[in-house]
């Protein structure tokens, strides 16, 4: 295993922050998400480390974390080289061992069923020489591998997701909530990324990728669970079946509620803002196709600290 070729942005702008993000589902109920971090999410902390959040069929959430020392990164194009053993990334395959200090290791093959999708040159938003990224380097995929852990060793497969983010402004720059969602089969894969920024613009994405095509959008559709959760004084105590409408004429119905939070951080003071982060693990019925597809929904909503 020698190198992640979606490398490191590191020192090519002021103000940075990066994460390359990966979620894993399967029908059996298996769910789970990685980020190999450069800087926290917020881009407040420079130590670079992995989080892993998962849970088993009829488990509790599980949450892991492990350093990376740095004296093992070069902060070069091909940052992810020097994390040896950990991360490996060809065309058409990327390799994950992770060994985390409570005892558990994760180790999956990740076969690409797609060609990464860039939507709006990567641009997620930008404000004058501001800019944040957005490239979807596995939008649609599948993993095989193994869970070791204190209880057991589990085979694991399914559908895979990957993407990567990066900039130099953060969010809590420019974001007051945001609601992003993936989710796949064997056949195809959905997305859908909707942001309220402070000043009240919407951004918004949506694709439907297979391995034969790709429909995707940057124009207003409808994620009303966007606006249900803003709405919301608790967010992650609330349920619902919202249905996303695409421009182009798929939806998507998902499940959220409280019993499939894989991820709960609520109500952070980082000073000067307030932060809560919620991921729900589950299923969805894609149409016209009527299919059941698998993965993750993700609301981030960001205050001013009274």
């Amino acid at each position: 295993m020698h190198q992640l070729v979606n490398g490191s942005h590191f020192g090519e702008v002021a103000g940075y922050f990066e994460w390359w993000y990966f979620h894993f589902a399967s029908a059996s109920g298996f769910a789970a998400n990685i980020v190999l971090h450069e800087t926290d999410i917020f881009g407040l902390r420079k130590s670079p480390y992995v989080s892993m959040s998962y849970q088993l069929p009829h488990r509790e959430p599980q949450y892991l974390r492990m350093a990376i020392p740095d004296e093992s990164i070069t902060r070069s194009s091909e940052y992810l080289s020097q994390l040896e053993g950990l991360f490996a990334e060809s065309d058409s395959n990327i390799e994950i061992r992770l060994s985390f200090p409570s005892g558990e290791t994760f180790e999956v093959a990740i076969t690409k069923l797609a060609e990464p999708l860039i939507l709006n040159n990567c641009v997620l938003y930008h404000e004058g020489d501001k800019r944040s990224y957005w490239r979807l380097q596995v939008p649609f995929g599948r993993f095989n591998g193994i869970l070791k852990a204190e209880s057991g060793n589990f085979p694991i497969e399914g559908v895979v997701y990957h993407d990567h983010q990066w900039g130099n402004i953060s969010i809590q720059d420019f974001v007051s909530d945001w609601v992003w969602g993936h989710f796949s089969s064997n056949e195809s894969s959905a997305v859908f990324f909707a942001i309220q920024t402070k000043k009240g613009d919407l951004i918004e994405r949506y694709a439907v990728v297979s391995p034969s095509s790709v429909q995707s959008s940057i124009v207003h559709g409808q994620v009303p669970h966007l606006e249900k959760l803003v709405n919301s004084g608790n967010p992650e105590l609330w349920s619902g079946e919202p249905v996303v409408t695409f421009p182009f004429g798929a939806t998507l119905r998902t499940r959220i509620n409280p019993n499939a939070l894989l991820r709960s951080r609520v109500n952070e003071a980082h000073g000067g803002f307030v932060a809560t982060y919620l991921r729900w693990a589950g299923d969805a019925i894609v149409s016209p196709l009527n299919s059941f597809h698998y993965g993750i929904t993700e609301y981030i909503r960001i205050r001013k600290e009274d």
